[in-house]
């Protein structure tokens, strides 16, 4: 399991320290393109060389929208499988590309048909194994409100796929 998270850290780290020298490279965006689900817990990042808090929180991201990853129950988290999803490319160079805000790359991910809120019930799963889609995802560029970051009201607040990311 050690390795499952370090290998983890390392992919995060890779998608976070391009935020922390972010300066001069977004997309200015303005407090009224925030979603309402976005406030309190982000604000958009500003042009400032950002830095670790005093507590040593990073405090500036850069996240991806969400890939897609539908399981229909939390078993399949094993050390075996999440190394292999966080080693996937789901992009060209994912690993080594230093996005900006705003740039957007093209994802092949599975298909996750609407979630129905109002059943009690799992979906049913795919009769013929899961289908997978080309989207383009949007890079964002965003400073914590807190310590630490939801990737639930970040993917709310885009009005993007919440569960089985």
């Amino acid at each position: 399991m050690k390795k499952a998270f370090m290998h983890f850290m390392l992919v995060l780290v890779l998608c976070v320290a391009p935020c922390l020298s972010a300066n001069g490279q977004s997309k200015k965006k303005t407090e009224a393109q925030v979603s309402e689900a976005l406030k309190g817990y982000f604000t958009p990042a500003s042009d400032a060389v950002a830095k670790p808090d005093s507590d040593g929180f990073i405090r500036r991201w850069m996240l991806l929208e969400p890939i897609s990853k539908p399981n229909s129950t939390n078993r399949v988290f094993t050390e075996s499988y999440t190394r292999d999803v966080l080693s996937k490319e789901y992009f060209p160079d994912q690993l080594t590309v230093l996005p900006k805000d705003g740039d957007k790359v093209k994802v092949n991910m599975e298909y996750q048909p609407p979630v129905d809120l109002s059943s009690n019930r799992p979906r049913t799963a795919a009769e013929n194994g899961p289908k997978f889609v080309n989207e383009t995802l949007q890079w964002h560029a965003l400073d914590s409100d807190h310590f630490f970051v939801k990737l639930f009201r970040f993917a709310t607040g885009l009005n993007k796929t919440r569960y089985g990311v």
